[in-house]
């Protein structure tokens, strides 16, 4: 099995599936870092305690599509993944070129 090439479009695929799965599970924590930082403070209370209890409120509030509201997949947040493929098919190509 080690022998056999796996075909480019194999590779892009993979590498794109790659990315959507980790953008996808680590939106919610970017999602709930940011408004942490960005939280005002009422009275001098902050809004949240932690980030535990910014990810409940913000899942109780706006549920589970709440989570991933300001995600837009369209823009290329998965790009990081289908980048290293492409690095590694030309590190590939120019190692091959060079013999």
């Amino acid at each position: 099995m080690a022998d056999k090439e796996i075909s480019l479009s194999a590779k892009l695929i993979n590498g794109a599936v790659a990315g959507v799965v980790g953008v996808s599970c680590v939106f919610p924590i970017d999602l709930v870092k940011t408004r942490l930082q960005n939280q005002e403070s009422k009275d001098g209370q902050k809004m949240y305690k932690n980030m535990r209890d910014c990810f409940v409120k913000t899942f109780r509030k706006e549920g589970f599509r709440g989570m991933y509201k300001e995600a837009n997949f369209a823009e290329g947040h998965w790009s990081p993944a289908a980048q290293c493929t492409v690095t590694g098919l030309t590190a590939k190509f120019l190692t091959q070129v060079r013999g």
